[in-house]
């Protein structure tokens, strides 16, 4: 895991869809595993994902595992739904005392 995230504390994960035309579907598996690379992360995959992508957090598309069978389930297709689409954004050393007020 990042070390930032360790001595830092906070972090904000937003998850955002950003193609209002597809009905966009995602895992919370695929989000998670685009986080931190999954359970068995290798260096390499965890320097891939957004928890090693430095002190300042970043964003990027949700990783697929396309060969999940939800992807292929016909609930799936009934729902003309498609695995692009949905931003994963880490925001570093985020204070709940600067959340915006409604």
């Amino acid at each position: 895991m990042n070390r930032d995230l360790l001595t830092r504390y906070t972090a904000r994960i937003k998850v955002k869809h950003i193609d209002p035309v597809h009905n966009s579907s995602v895992l919370y598996e695929d989000i998670a595993n685009t986080l931190d690379g999954g359970v068995n992360a290798t260096d390499d995959q965890m320097g891939a994902v957004l928890f090693g992508c430095g002190a300042n957090g970043g964003s990027m598309g949700v990783v697929v595992n396309a060969t999940h069978p939800t992807y292929n389930s016909s609930y799936f297709a009934y729902q003309h739904a498609v695995t692009s689409g949905i931003i994963v954004k880490v925001m570093f050393g985020y204070s709940p005392d600067a959340r915006v007020k409604p």
